[in-house]
């Protein structure tokens, strides 16, 4: 259903609390977002947030209510920027963050076991 739903949306919001798990985790909505090639607005947490300054496709915001609400009113009246961040995210998927990256990426690290 996940698909379905994201097509349906205009953009993706991630408002997370900043604490040390959420700045190393990497929600798996972030990736189903970009695939669906939806822009992201999202609290500052480090992982998160590196990834979406790296590929250009959302808005990353200070953990307030007022800063989330100015960057969903900003994106809503900025059609060409949500697109482009929608695209950029979903290019970014298929060359960099798809499962079969993330699982190579993983072998790498693991110093290429099977």
């Amino acid at each position: 259903d996940s698909p379905d739903l994201f097509r349906q949306t205009y953009a993706f919001v991630i408002p997370h609390l900043k604490n040390p798990y959420m700045d190393a985790a990497t929600p798996i909505k972030l990736f189903e977002a970009m695939a669906s090639a939806r822009p992201i607005i999202s609290t500052d947490c480090c992982e998160t947030s590196r990834i979406i300054k790296t590929e250009a496709c959302g808005i990353v915001v200070p953990e307030d209510e007022s800063a989330l609400a100015e960057a969903m009113h900003n994106l809503a009246n900025d059609r060409a920027s949500a697109e482009k961040m929608g695209r950029k995210g979903r290019e970014a998927i298929e060359a960099r963050h798809s499962w079969e990256h993330r699982a190579l990426s993983l072998l790498s690290a693991l110093g290429g076991r099977q």
